[in-house]
Formats: C-alpha cells, sequence, structure tokens
C-alpha cells in the first residue's frame, strides 16, 4: 500500500485506502467507516446502521436509514443483538493510549 503522496505506507495502519472512492465516489464499500473518540470510544456506521460503544461499556445503535436524526437509541432493544454482533466484529482489536496531554474538554 502506498499513501496518496506515492510514499510507502508503514505497514501498521487498519483499513482500507481510501483512493477507491477518491477516484470512484460511487463504488461499493466493502467494510464499515470506523471512527474512535479518545480511546475507547469507537462509532461503526454502515448504510444503514451507526453503532457506537463508549468506554464505560454503554452503547448506542440506531437505524440510519427509518432514523437519520438518530433521535431512537435502539441498542437495549431485543432486535438489536444480531445486528450489534455484526458490527462489534469492526471495532478496533486494539486501542492505543491518548497522546500524552490529550485530554477531553
Amino acid at each position: 500500500m502506498a499513501y496518496l503522496s506515492g510514499l510507502k505506507a508503514p505497514g501498521i495502519q487498519e483499513g482500507e485506502s481510501l483512493m477507491t472512492w477518491l477516484k470512484r465516489p460511487n463504488a461499493p464499500k466493502r467494510t464499515p467507516a470506523v471512527t474512535t473518540y479518545f480511546r475507547g470510544n469507537h462509532a461503526i456506521r454502515t448504510q444503514k446502521w451507526r453503532y457506537i460503544r463508549y468506554s464505560d461499556g454503554s452503547e448506542e445503535l440506531y437505524d440510519r436509514a427509518q432514523d437519520p436524526n438518530e433521535w431512537v437509541n435502539l441498542a437495549e432493544t431485543p432486535e438489536s443483538v444480531e445486528i450489534k454482533k455484526e458490527l462489534i466484529q469492526w471495532l478496533p482489536k486494539h486501542d492505543e493510549p491518548n497522546a500524552p496531554g490529550w485530554t477531553r474538554q
């Protein structure tokens, strides 16, 4: 894998290159988007779902097709168990500590 700059990637990054979507914005996505905000707080976003797990273990799950404003948290519903199992597999396997000096404001 290489960076957009043409430099060789160091091999420690997770995920896939965004080059596919820079070249073809409508290309299908094989994996969901994963975002992290400080250690242990991760969100998984697919075309239909957004799943969030916080460092304290609490969760949120939204059906983006039915609830695009994310007002109804489905995480505690019995129907969400299988959906969460599918999304949880995408959570990072390794969670680096926050950079020194970084604290929540």
